[in-house]
């Protein structure tokens, strides 16, 4: 019952928060997150929200804002498991190509689980057309180990609002994993 209640209440959130794309997503575990992303002309918003059958929560915000013509933008982000908490702070340039971008970082990060500073590099992309979007992030850095996490996502549109979802998690935590998915995406 108490599974059941954390995804009902994250459904709530995520509504009540204006997301843009709900998903729930087929593992070795079910869940479901709502992610909502604000573009204007010089700035990105971005707020994720994720539940896991499980009772594992886990929430991501960052902004990134320009203040110059070029593509280079300042980045904060928070992300927390609501058992660690971590701050990423740093810059980012953005290639913008046909149909999408491309946008490579350079950032600190503080893991307060580990109390330990860390750089971490990082890349993220979007190629969208009409018939679907390619999207993903990657992640390395260092805190005393070397750690990788990376999704990369392929939507095939069904409607408008409704994609099925071909999700593949990648990570390094002493030890590699894949996990391949799949999911469905609402968007509202």
């Amino acid at each position: 019952m108490k599974r059941i209640l954390i995804l009902f209440s994250f459904l709530f959130m995520g509504i009540t928060c204006n997301a843009q794309d709900i998903e729930l997503i087929v593992t070795g575990q079910p869940k479901v997150f709502f992610e909502s992303t604000k573009v204007k002309d010089n700035s990105t918003t971005f707020a994720y929200l994720e539940a896991t059958y499980n009772g594992g929560a886990m929430m991501k915000l960052f902004h990134e804002q320009k203040f110059w013509k070029k593509p280079i933008f300042l980045h904060l982000e928070y992300q927390t498991t609501f058992t660690n908490h971590t701050a990423i702070a740093g810059g980012s340039y953005s290639f913008f190509v046909k149909n999408g971008y491309i946008s490579m970082g350079l950032f600190a990060r503080y893991d307060w689980g580990i109390n330990r500073f860390a750089a971490q590099i990082s890349n993220s992309y979007l190629f969208s057309w009409k018939w679907g979007d390619f999207n993903g992030y990657n992640h390395l850095w260092y805190n005393g180990q070397w750690n990788f996490f990376g999704e990369e996502r392929l939507n095939i549109n069904l409607t408008p609002q409704i994609a099925i979802s071909g999700i593949l998690d990648i990570s390094y935590f002493g030890e590699f994993n894949l996990i391949p998915c799949l999911g469905v995406r609402y968007r509202l």
